[in-house]
């Protein structure tokens, strides 16, 4: 899952570069430059297809490859390589919903000004826009930052690589040894397997290529008109459901960065030898069962992340999130 995620990103990264230089960075040409990029460049619509749907393919890997992190324990052996690969989950989250925003669509506009304003609490939100709303400078300052941040990424993820090879890598069996592993012929089996994989589920959203995007940000800005229910990718969903849960902004912005930066807590899980012990041991019964419920109650807040906020499903969120936030508090 490495591998491929290593490879999506630097895909998304050349096709960023070719689609930089067809746009424009203005809120009167920016929905058109995207237009006339699908319509009149010359395979732009291939180009902005694998783009817009690759940011998903990027995180649908991601995700797959931190919950096999979490899964294995990795988080207690290296703690480099797991601090290292939480900031870049930090800068890719902050590049995609940059990104989202300069498609200039219905929901980019309402859903770069619900997250501004939630800064509003700390008194960034005029730093952060230009000014008190989402405005011309700062769609000029997230194109800046769209293409300096996969800069870093790349560097990162190149150190990333370096602490994964420095000792080794942990192993999926749970056993931890010094014996040697070499890339032919299993692992170079499943790499090319996983990009077979993958090439094909580039080619489908090809045909399908709106399939994993809101249909509302197909339409263009219009700022007196908000939208039934203003909902990020799918991605984001599990961190809109906090947002929605709270309803007020400054416990919301306490939980969302509580939410964003807990996977750096569980290097913390190796100075407590009880849940060491429970996670260390690669078993059903007892080995990974915390680890289950992480991952399962983050598959249910994506879900209730992507409903209307009504009371049965308001109720729901906060459970949960009670539920995560006093669980990661307690370790």
């Amino acid at each position: 899952m490495g591998f491929l995620l290593f490879l999506v990103i630097y895909l998304q990264i050349i096709t960023g570069i070719l689609l930089a230089f067809q746009y424009t960075s203005d809120i009167n040409h920016s929905y058109y430059s995207v237009q006339y990029l699908g319509r009149e460049v010359y395979y732009g619509w291939c180009l902005h297809y694998m783009h817009s749907s690759g940011a998903s393919f990027v995180f649908g890997t991601l995700f797959t490859h931190i919950g096999r992190g979490l899964y294995v324990s990795s988080y207690l052996f290296r703690t480099s390589l797991w601090l290292s690969g939480i900031v870049l989950f930090l800068l890719l989250m902050m590049t995609s919903f940059i990104g989202y925003v300069l498609a200039w669509g219905q929901l980019s506009f309402w859903g770069g000004t619900v997250i501004s304003n939630i800064f509003s609490t700390c008194s960034i939100t005029t730093f952060i826009c230009g000014g008190s709303l989402i405005s011309n400078a700062t769609i000029k300052r997230f194109f800046i930052f769209h293409l300096l941040l996969p800069i870093l990424i790349g560097v990162l993820s190149v150190v990333h690589i370096f602490y994964l090879h420095y000792i080794s890598s942990s192993s999926i069996s749970g056993l931890y040894t010094s014996s040697l592993v070499t890339f032919y012929p299993l692992i170079i089996y499943k790499d090319i397997l996983g990009m077979i994989i993958l090439g094909i589920g580039y080619t489908l959203q090809i045909f399908v290529s709106y399939v994993l995007s809101h249909p509302d940000n197909l339409s263009e800005v219009n700022t007196l008109i908000t939208p039934l229910h203003i909902v990020p990718e799918w991605y984001f969903l599990h961190l809109y459901m906090v947002l929605k849960a709270i309803p007020n902004k400054t416990s919301g912005l306490t939980l969302f960065i509580h939410t964003v930066t807990n996977l750096f807590m569980f290097i913390e899980v190796k100075n407590i030898s009880t849940i060491t012990a429970l996670t260390s041991t690669y078993n059903w019964i007892y080995g990974n069962l915390f680890i289950n419920l992480f991952i399962f109650n983050t598959m249910i807040t994506h879900f209730i992340g992507a409903q209307l906020p009504q009371n049965l499903f308001l109720s729901y969120g906060r459970t949960i999130t009670s539920v995560l936030t006093c669980t990661t508090s307690l370790l």
